[in-house]
């Protein structure tokens, strides 16, 4: 018997192809930062990217569900990013920190770049988070991401 299966790796290879060849999250960068920004395929969290390496994209392959008793078999994914954003926007009284809707625009054209990516597995379920104080001035994101493919008993799954 065969059961259907697939690497998690070949869905973040798909996706990391598209983040690196969006016009929209390139034109993002250059405009905020004057920069193309780096991807990474993991990374090492003994020593994580840094401030000069912002802005970033991290594919973070997770785990998946699969089996022979299962109608649909699960992928979860996980993307980071993060931007660098150290200047304060100042009126009057009122302080305004532009890191924070900048990772959150970024995040979100990442997250619309691979959400429907293959219109026959879309994303299903995100949990997306945006932590803007533990690395001031570094603001990172984070996003996991889940995707179901319905099994059909002898065959191969492509994404």
């Amino acid at each position: 018997m065969y059961i259907p299966t697939i690497k998690v790796t070949d869905i973040s290879e798909r996706w990391r192809v598209a983040i690196r060849t969006s016009a929209e999250i390139e034109a993002f960068c250059q405009e905020k930062y004057g920069k193309t920004f780096k991807i990474y395929d993991g990374y090492d969290e003994k020593k994580p990217p840094t401030a000069a390496d912002c802005p970033y994209v991290a594919l973070l392959p997770g785990a998946k569900g699969e089996g022979a008793g299962r109608s649909e078999n699960a992928y979860m994914l996980t993307i980071a990013w993060c931007i660098c954003n150290k200047t304060p926007i100042i009126v009057g009284s009122d302080i305004s920190y532009p890191g924070l809707r900048e990772t959150d625009t970024l995040g979100q054209l990442i997250l619309e770049t691979v959400a429907e990516l293959n219109p026959s597995y879309p994303v299903n379920d995100i949990d997306y988070d945006i932590d803007p104080s533990s690395n001031f001035p570094q603001y990172p994101g984070r996003m996991n991401l889940t995707l179901n493919m319905q099994v059909i008993m002898g065959t191969n799954l492509v994404y």
